[in-house]
């Protein structure tokens, strides 16, 4: 016991002197840096893969070392230490990891990296295909309770917290909550629009908030979705959040339209000059108000965004962008139904993704700790992952006959309006498009996976049964 707790001192008293450091590092300083995050990590195996990985990028002068350079310099000291802090020790080698390992060697359950809450359903515009209009303030999560899910979720070793809507900064206690876990790491899913200098300088103060404002390229393409003007709103949003040396990102619903747009290099050279860290492209997926499977990225475009997407602007651009789809092998497929998230709607529904508008349970009856381990849940982290081809890993898209066995065995029920046409009159037109996928990214996956020699990620097993 007294070796652990001076132990514990020492790995305290490392990041200490690594967040002091960071709060005013410059280039000189990064191996300093690198050298007490391997001191604080100790033995953990995944810290001894990443640190390494980390140096040889910087050694290489690659754009991933440009972007490290970019954090030390464009973010503010608060931002700097509060997400070292949140992010990687709190969530992936400090208090996160040593419950994570307890649960795992007493109970055989591993815990999510990260929850998604949406507090809200409202938002204040009205983009094409969004059902958030259906919605008013009685639909809004109590704020109690999403205190009580930030407090059972640290019981969990969940540190990182991602919050979407509807538009989560019309709930009223957003800021507040944030405020009052400034051990969490928020990650907020946002429009933009309501992002003004007050709102900025309080994200700025607090430290703890990174937002990642949609944007479906440039302004033709994000105004024709939402709205004239709503382009130079969020452009302004972004400079101001620049401005003020907050860590943040993008996201893009990326369709067979705008595909090419986002992915140009134009439009990711404009999202770094206005200073984003970070990106996610989310291809369209065919829920919400009028789904319409003509707007996914058709299978060979599917192909041309693995090969000129995600990862090539990860390899030219000092920009860290993740593709849900073709970025699933490094993660070992698909991640949702606690594997490594899940979803809380604003009437408490655990969803076990965000595209998936379905749900066994509420946290309104259960803990979170429950809610994580129902059958459903195992069910579907029973069956991850639902190809071994990783480039094919959603269950309603790509599988879409794996989630009909699992509804049909676990009858979930509907969160939103007409979630189930995905397993009826939508059911033909999936089962198509999964097809066409499977023939274009069989051979890619062979070629470029298999040949390599690539190897699987693995997570820790789980009993399979409760």
């Amino acid at each position: 016991m007294a070796w652990n707790s001076l132990s514990h001192l020492a790995q305290e008293q490392s990041l200490s002197a690594l967040l002091t450091l960071l709060e005013h590092a410059s280039d000189s300083d990064v191996e300093r840096i690198l050298s007490l995050a391997e001191h604080i990590a100790g033995d953990n195996p995944t810290a001894r893969q990443q640190i390494p990985a980390i140096r040889r990028l910087w050694q290489e002068k690659h754009p991933g070392a440009l972007l490290i350079r970019r954090f030390l310099k464009e973010c503010n000291p608060k931002v700097k230490r509060t997400l070292i802090r949140n992010v990687v020790f709190n969530n992936s080698y400090g208090p996160a990891a040593q419950v994570r390992t307890r649960l795992m060697e007493t109970e055989g359950f591993r815990p999510p990296f990260t929850m998604l809450i949406s507090p809200t359903m409202r938002c204040n515009l009205h983009c094409v295909g969004c059902y958030a209009a259906n919605y008013t303030r009685k639909d809004d999560l109590p704020a109690e309770t999403f205190d009580r899910l930030l407090r059972e979720g640290k019981e969990l070793g969940i540190y990182v917290v991602t919050v979407l809507g509807g538009e989560p900064f019309v709930y009223p206690e957003l800021f507040d909550l944030c405020e009052q876990h400034p051990d969490v790491a928020f990650m907020i899913y946002t429009n933009g629009t309501l992002l003004n200098e007050k709102t900025v300088e309080r994200i700025a103060r607090l430290g703890n908030i990174a937002p990642m404002i949609s944007v479906e390229g440039f302004r033709e393409e994000t105004d024709a979705r939402r709205g004239a003007g709503t382009f130079d709103r969020l452009s302004r949003a972004m400079q101001d959040l620049h401005q003020a040396g907050v860590f943040f990102g993008f996201s893009s619903m990326v369709t067979r339209h705008n595909l090419e747009t986002v992915c140009s290099d134009a439009f990711n050279d404009w999202l770094v000059e206005q200073g984003a860290f970070i990106g996610w492209h989310f291809m369209y997926m065919p829920v919400g108000d009028h789904p319409n499977p003509e707007l996914m990225p058709t299978p060979a475009q599917r192909e041309w965004m693995r090969l000129n997407g995600a990862a090539r602007i990860r390899n030219t651009r000092p920009l860290f962008v993740i593709d849900f789809w073709n970025d699933a092998p490094w993660v070992g497929g698909c991640i949702a139904g606690g594997k490594e998230y899940f979803h809380i709607n604003s009437r408490g529904d655990v969803e076990p993704c965000i595209f998936t508008h379905f749900a066994t349970h509420n946290i309104h009856q259960v803990s979170l700790r429950e809610a994580l381990d129902t059958p459903f849940f195992r069910a579907i982290r029973e069956r991850q992952p639902f190809n071994p081809n990783l480039l094919l890993p959603c269950q309603l898209i790509d599988n879409p006959h794996v989630f009909r066995q699992i509804a049909a065995q676990y009858h979930p029920y509907p969160t939103h309006p007409g979630a189930e046409t995905l397993l009826t009159e939508l059911a033909p037109a999936l089962d198509e498009y999964a097809a066409c996928v499977q023939q274009i990214l069989a051979p890619a996956w062979e070629k470029d996976f298999v040949q390599k020699g690539f190897r699987v990620p693995q997570s820790q097993p789980e009993p399979a049964t409760v």
